[in-house]
């Protein structure tokens, strides 16, 4: 190897590392950004879940919209209305808990951690 083989080989080098040092923030930061996107993005026709345990019963239809109630053995008692065209995932007198999905749907991160 001669001399302007050698120099241009260090620089290659220190060239590589300066960008491994200086990209990898950049590249975490676009992870995490995207990440982030993805967890707070805005669901179109989200699933209703259930806020309480309890037994399911059907309520009138208000507006050409079902309602849904659940009820607990304490009496407490929760109106969740579905638009119309969801297909409810539970029927009169089923038990659900909190969490579960009462009807068809993709599922909100943040109605899960809000229960």
């Amino acid at each position: 190897m001669n001399n302007l083989d050698k120099k241009t080989a260090i620089q290659f080098e220190q060239l590589n590392q300066l960008y491994a040092v200086n990209f990898l923030p950049l590249i975490v930061s676009v992870i995490l950004a995207a990440i982030l996107a993805f967890v707070q993005r805005d669901v179109i026709n989200p699933a209703v879940i259930s806020e309480i345990d309890g037994f399911v019963e059907f309520g009138e239809t208000k507006k050409n919209q079902r309602v849904i109630i659940v009820k607990s053995a304490t009496g407490m008692a929760r109106e969740y209305i579905s638009p119309h065209g969801k297909h409810p995932n539970v029927y009169k007198g089923d038990k659900v808990t909190a969490g579960q999905q009462l009807t068809d749907g993709p599922v909100v991160l943040q109605d899960i951690l809000s229960v």
